[in-house]
């Protein structure tokens, strides 16, 4: 099996801190945590409007990978605060609409990044597996 590193167009390049964005191998994708940024700052200190900029940069890694949010298989959430637990749920299901994949939520997440509210890594499969 081969594992391929995929660089991802639109997202700050991780490779100085020792990570890849995306990775696939025997046709999954391997999504790294992804926050409510652009590729250098915070998008706002709103959560809904991080959370929205958290999945496009899903959305993004995802189709870099070869792979779309309808391919998702699991996703894996740690949030700041467990009190914003039903609102990240809420946009989720906004966002995935009916097919859900399964999921791990967990609070109280302390960020190396100062002000997000929440990281999600992803597995999914690819389109052409």
């Amino acid at each position: 099996m081969k594992k391929t590193v995929v660089q991802v167009p639109g997202l700050w390049d991780s490779r100085a801190n020792g990570y890849s964005q995306c990775v696939t191998a025997g046709g999954l994708v391997f999504i790294a945590g992804q926050v409510g940024t652009t590729e250098d700052h915070i998008v706002s200190d709103d959560f809904e409007t991080q959370i929205r900029q958290l999945w496009a940069n899903m959305r993004r890694a995802l189709e870099a990978g070869g792979s779309d949010l309808n391919h998702l298989v699991h996703t894996t959430t740690h949030l700041s605060d467990l009190s914003y637990a039903r609102k990240f749920m809420e946009i989720r299901i906004d966002v995935l609409g009916k097919d859900f994949p399964t999921s791990a939520v967990l609070g109280g997440a302390k960020f190396i990044r100062p002000g997000v509210f929440a990281e999600m890594q992803a597995i999914a499969i690819q389109k052409t597996a």
